[in-house]
């Protein structure tokens, strides 16, 4: 038999609706990130992930936006082969779910990358998918982002290319410098 739910009140609809836009400890953590940041990136190409790395550097520059509810990053630099590279992550935490949510867009594509996951232990673990621009098939993807001082961060990203998870990308984020 399905379980039939009271109709809420007035008064407990809006309390839920405070406590689910309420910024907590996440968005104060996201906080504790804004500023510019210097980057160094070197990314692995899926078709031949026994080549070498390719590197290059950019700046990112971190804020938070709608009175501390996302961390908005605007990263700018090279992509090595193909020129200059703009990116822009809105990352949040969402009080009813319990799970961090991340969409990225970039100059190299007119899609969006949705992710989401948890923290644990300082180490945030995303997955989410994109349209390979090979294939055109969605591409399965898991990040994982780790605080390693107040002024270091450690990005990496891995996607699953035919069954086998490969790291694509990494980025050192150095504030301050």
């Amino acid at each position: 038999k399905a379980k039939t739910r009271d109709k809420p009140t007035e008064e407990q609809m809006m309390e839920a609706m405070m406590k689910a836009g309420t910024p907590g400890r996440a968005h104060k953590e996201f906080a504790q990130s804004t500023g510019k940041w210097k980057t160094v990136a070197k990314t692995w190409s899926h078709i031949d992930p026994d080549a070498a790395p390719l590197s290059s550097e950019g700046t990112s520059m971190l804020e938070m936006a709608m009175d501390g509810r996302y961390l908005i990053e605007n990263y700018s630099g090279e992509m090595p082969g193909m020129g200059p590279f703009e990116g822009m992550g809105i990352l949040a935490f969402n009080n009813v779910t319990g799970e961090y949510e991340h969409i990225w867009l970039d100059s190299t594509s007119t899609g969006v990358m949705y992710s989401s996951g948890t923290e644990q232990d300082g180490v945030m673990t995303l997955t989410g998918q994109f349209a390979d621009p090979m294939s055109g098939e969605m591409m399965q993807s898991r990040s994982v982002s780790k605080k390693v001082s107040e002024n270091e961060r450690f990005f990496e990203m891995f996607c699953t290319v035919e069954g086998e998870e490969l790291k694509m990308m990494e980025i050192t984020y150095t504030r301050g410098r």
